[in-house]
C-alpha cells in the first residue's frame, strides 16, 4: 500500500494576475506553476493524485497572522496603476505589485489552507492509506511579515497554516520545516512565540553579509521552539543539506513526535537558481522527504510551494518531491561523502545552542564532543568559531533607511541570460539521466519456508492490496543442472570467507543452502528488472551463514543470467554476533555489524537509533550502494528498515532469522510496502555514547571522509574559516554595490533593463564556473 497525495494546483492560471510590470524578465513569473504543472502531467504523476480545488483564503483566516490594515494595504492594489504599483512596491524589500498580486496572493493562502485542512480529514482514523499533500501556489509567503511583504512573499501561506491547524483543529504538535535557501523570516517572526509549533529553518546567512543582513542574534532566535540553521556560505549541495536534516532537523522531528509536518518547500537552493546560488540537485528533496517520514513516521505531511526562480530545476524538484510524498523510493545520488566545513561547524553550533531544549540535539553534541576529547581537540564551544562579526547591521540600517523612504531598489532581479540557462538545464538532464525510472509491478517480495503458515497469514493482511506482496516458495524444485553450479559456486565461495564467518555453515547445512540459492538469485534478478521493489526473507541459517550464503547467491546471479549487477552491496547486521569490528569492506560488500557497537540487547533500541542516525546512514551515502540487505531477528530489522530504504533505488533484501515470529515478520513486509513505519525515539545512555565516540574517533574516521569531516577537527576548522571569509566578502561587496546604487552614491552601476541583463550575465558566468569546478572537484574526490 503505497501513499495517497492531495494535490493542490493552480491550473486555471489564477495567479497569472501576479507579474512585475517594469520588467519583463522578472525570474517569479506565472510560467513557473505551468511548468511544474505540465511535467507532472509529462510524467505521469498527476494520475496517481487526487486533485484538488483552490479557494481564497478567509478574512478570519488571514487575521491569525496579518493585521487588517495591512490587508487593506495590499486590497487597495486591485485598482493601482502601474507607477503607483512600483512605488508601493518600493517600500517593500524586493517586492513587485501588479492589479492580480492580492487575488493571486489570496488563492494561494487559501489553497494551502484547503489542502492542510483535507489532509487532516482524510488522515484521521486513515487505516488502509498514509496521506500528504503538495501545494504548487504562487506568490510565495515564508517571507511576509504580520505587516510587510518581503522577498516576492504578500501573506504568509506556511504561517496561516499552522495558525489554523492549532487554533480551528486544536493540534497541539505541529512542526514547520523551511529547507528554502532564502530566509523565511517571516514565518520565524510569526511563529516563535507559540509552543505549539516548532520551526526548523535552514537558509542563507553568510554571518549577516547576505539578505536580510540580520545579525547572528537576530537570525538564531532565542525562542525554545524556533531553530534556525545557518548556512554562511554558497558552497552548499547535497551532502551538506543531507547532514543537517541527519543530525538536527530529524533529531528533533522524532523528539517533537508532531501531529502533521508542514513544509516551506523552496527551490532556490537547486542549482542553477539565480537567486539561491548554491548547488542541489532535484533528487535530493526526496531523500529530504524520506528522512522526515522515517523520522516521524504517522505524521501527515503537507509541501507548500515556496521559491525556486529556474523553470527547469523547480519542476525536477517539484516531480521528485512529488515522487517521495507518494512513497516512490528516492532516486540514487551518487557517493555523498565531504561536507563543506563551514556547513559542519553551523550543524555542531545549532547543536550546542539548542542541546538544553532539545534532548536528541544534546545526544549528539555529547557524541560529538566525547569523540573530539578522544583525539585530545579543545572543546568545540570554545573555538572561536561562534564570535562572528555583525556584517549585516551597516547593510540593515541603511535598508531600513531606503525602504522608509520608499526608495528600494524594483528593476534588480532578472532571469538568467539564455545562453547560461541552456548549459544549466543541460547539466541537470544529464545528472536526471543517472537517476533511473523503477516501475516494479511489486512492492515485495517475500519468500517464505516450505510448510510455512506464514504465507497464509501475509497474503491474508495483504489481500486486498493490489500488486503489493509476491510470494514466492523457498523449496520449489531446482533442476539437477542449477543445483550442480550452486553446490560448485557455494564450496568455492565458504572457502575463502573467513572474515565473514563461512567457516559457521556446516555441511549438513549444505542441500538447504542450495535449495534457498535458487529463489534467492531469482528474488536479486526480479529486483534487477524491476518485477519486485524489494524483498523479505525467512532462512534456517545462522546469522553468521547467511553473509556467505548471500556472497555466493550475487556472483551466482551474475553467471546464471550473464550480466553485471550488484557491484557494490551493503550489510547491516543486527544480529547480536560478539564481533569486534564494526565495519568490514572487502570484495565489493560493506558489513556494517551493530553488535560491535552495542554491547548489549537490552541496549538495542537507543543505540540503534543513535548508530543509524550518526554512522549507518552517513557511510551508506558515501558508499552508494547497489542493494542494501538487512538481517537479523525480525523485531530488530523492522526498526530499522525505513531508514534505509531510500538507498539503492529502493532494492533492498531483508533476511530474517529462524527465530522471528509471525508478528516479527509481519512488521518488516509492513516496513518494506510503507505501511508503517517504526521510529526510534530513545536517548542513548551514556556508557554507549562513551563507546560509539571512541569507535567514532578511533576507525570510522580513518576510512569514511563523511564521517571524518563531521569530527571538525583543526584543518577543517581553519578550512572553514577561510570558505566563510572568502564568502562573506563577495556578499559584502554585493550589497555595497547594491545599496550606493539605490541611494544615488554610484551612477556607474547600470540603470536600464539591458545594461542590468549584462551585469546579470557576467555575475551568472561567474556562478556557473564556480559550480562546475565544484563539481569537478567532488567527481575527482577518491572513493572509498
Amino acid at each position: 500500500m503505497r501513499s495517497r497525495v492531495l494535490l493542490c494546483c493552480d491550473r486555471d492560471g489564477l495567479n497569472d494576475g501576479h507579474r512585475c510590470l517594469w520588467l519583463e524578465r522578472h525570474f517569479d513569473s506565472p510560467a513557473r506553476i505551468k511548468f511544474c504543472y505540465n511535467r507532472l502531467a509529462k510524467c505521469g504523476l498527476l494520475d496517481r493524485c487526487e486533485l484538488l480545488e483552490g479557494r481564497r483564503a478567509t478574512a478570519e483566516e488571514l487575521q491569525l497572522c496579518h493585521p487588517a490594515d495591512y490587508l487593506q494595504t495590499l486590497s487597495a492594489t486591485r485598482s493601482m496603476g502601474q507607477w503607483e504599483l512600483e512605488a508601493l512596491s518600493a517600500k517593500y524589500e524586493r517586492v513587485f505589485l501588479s492589479s492580480g498580486s492580492y487575488k493571486a496572493a489570496l488563492w494561494a493562502a487559501g489553497s494551502a489552507v484547503n489542502a492542510m485542512e483535507s489532509l487532516l480529514t482524510r488522515s484521521h482514523g486513515a487505516e488502509t492509506c498514509h496521506y500528504n499533500a503538495l501545494v504548487l501556489a504562487r506568490p510565495a509567503g515564508h517571507e511576509a511579515f504580520a505587516d510587510q511583504a518581503s522577498t516576492y512573499c504578500l501573506l504568509n501561506n506556511v504561517a496561516i497554516c499552522a495558525e489554523v491547524a492549532v487554533r480551528r483543529h486544536r493540534l497541539t504538535r505541529v512542526l514547520v520545516i523551511d529547507w528554502s535557501a532564502s530566509p523565511g523570516h517571516g514565518t520565524r517572526i510569526l511563529l516563535q512565540n507559540d509552543r505549539r509549533i516548532v520551526v526548523v529553518s535552514v537558509c542563507k546567512h553568510i554571518s549577516g553579509a547576505a539578505s536580510p543582513w540580520l545579525s547572528t542574534d537576530q537570525f538564531t532566535s532565542t525562542h525554545g521552539n524556533v531553530v534556525s540553521i545557518p548556512l554562511n556560505t554558497d558552497r552548499v549541495g547535497d551532502s551538506e543539506y543531507l547532514a543537517i536534516f541527519q543530525h538536527i532537523v530529524c533529531p528533533i522531528a522524532r523528539e517533537f513526535d508532531p501531529e502533521l509536518v508542514l513544509i516551506s518547500a523552496g527551490f532556490d537552493g537547486s542549482m542553477g537558481d539565480p537567486m539561491g546560488e548554491l548547488n542541489l540537485t532535484p533528487g535530493v528533496y526526496a531523500h529530504l522527504i524520506k528522512l522526515i517520514q522515517t523520522a516521524v513516521p504517522s505524521s501527515p505531511v503537507c509541501a507548500v510551494l515556496e521559491g525556486g526562480y529556474h523553470a527547469e530545476c523547480v519542476a525536477e524538484g517539484v516531480k521528485y518531491t512529488l515522487k517521495a510524498l507518494l512513497g516512490d523510493p528516492p532516486p540514487t545520488l551518487g557517493s555523498v561523502g565531504h561536507i563543506n566545513p563551514s556547513v559542519m561547524r553551523s550543524i555542531w553550533q545549532v547543536c550546542a545552542q539548542s542541546q538544553n531544549t532539545w534532548k536528541s540535539l544534546k545526544e549528539q553534541m555529547n557524541l560529538f564532543q566525547l569523540a573530539r576529547d578522544t583525539v585530545h581537540l579543545k572543546p568545540f564551544y570554545h573555538s572561536g568559531g561562534d564570535a562572528k562579526p555583525a556584517h549585516g547591521e551597516e547593510f540593515r540600517k541603511r535598508i531600513d533607511a531606503l525602504i522608509e523612504r520608499g526608495l528600494y531598489p524594483t528593476r534588480s532581479d532578472h532571469s538568467w541570460p539564455e545562453d547560461v540557462a541552456r548549459d544549466y538545464d543541460a547539466r541537470l538532464e544529464e545528472i536526471v539521466k543517472t537517476y533511473g525510472q523503477r516501475k516494479p509491478r511489486h512492492q515485495v517480495a517475500f519468500l517464505y519456508p516450505a510448510k510455512s503458515l506464514l504465507a497464509q497469514h501475509v497474503h491474508h493482511n495483504y489481500s486486498t492490496s493490489a500488486n503489493t506482496v509476491l510470494l514466492m516458495e523457498q523449496n520449489r524444485s531446482v533442476s539437477d543442472k542449477e543445483l550442480h553450479f550452486v553446490q560448485e559456486q557455494t564450496k568455492v565461495t565458504i572457502n575463502h570467507e573467513h572474515d565473514f564467518g563461512g567457516s559457521q555453515l556446516m555441511v549438513d547445512q549444505e542441500n538447504e543452502v542450495c535449495r534457498l540459492m535458487v529463489p534467492l538469485v531469482n528474488a536479486l534478478d526480479s529486483m534487477r528488472m524491476d518485477q519486485t521493489e524489494t524483498t523479505v526473507c525467512v532462512v534456517d541459517l545462522r546469522p553468521l551463514a547467511i553473509i556467505p550464503v548471500l556472497k555466493s547467491a550475487i556472483p551466482l546471479l551474475r553467471k546464471m543470467r550473464k550480466v553485471a549487477a550488484y557491484d557494490r552491496v551493503m550489510i547491516v547486521d543486527v544480529s547480536y554476533y560478539n564481533r569486534g569490528i564494526p565495519v568490514v569492506r572487502e570484495d565489493g560488500i560493506l558489513v556494517i555489524y551493530i553488535s560491535a557497537f552495542a554491547d548489549s540487547e537490552q541496549k538495542s533500541a537507543a543505540v540503534v537509533s543513535c548508530v543509524v542516525t550518526n554512522f549507518a546512514v552517513p557511510i551508506a551515502y558515501e558508499y552508494d550502494p547497489h542493494l542494501v540487505v538487512i538481517l537479523g531477528n525480525a523485531q530488530r530489522c523492522s526498526t530499522i528498515i525505513p531508514s534505509f530504504n531510500q538507498f539503492a533505488n529502493g532494492r533492498s533484501v531483508t533476511l530474517l532469522s529462524n527465530d522471528s515470529d509471525e508478528d516479527g515478520v509481519l512488521a518488516c513486509i509492513a516496513s518494506s510496502v510503507r505501511s508503517e513505519r517504526f521510529p526510534f525515539k530513545e536517548i542513548a545512555d551514556e556508557e554507549s555514547i562513551q563507546m560509539l565516540s571512541s569507535i567514532w574517533a578511533t576507525d570510522l574516521r580513518f576510512n569514511w571522509l563523511s564521517l571524518a569531516d563531521r569530527l571538525f577537527d583543526l584543518d577543517t576548522e581553519l578550512n572553514a574559516e577561510v570558505v566563510e571569509a572568502a564568502a562573506i566578502a563577495v556578499y559584502k561587496e554585493r550589497s555595497a554595490q547594491l545599496l550606493d546604487y539605490a541611494e544615488g552614491k554610484r551612477s556607474a552601476l547600470p540603470c536600464t533593463e539591458h545594461d542590468t541583463r549584462l551585469l546579470d550575465q557576467t555575475r551568472a558566468r561567474m556562478i556557473h564556473k564556480f559550480l562546475f569546478c565544484v563539481s569537478s572537484k567532488n567527481a575527482q574526490q577518491p572513493s572509498n
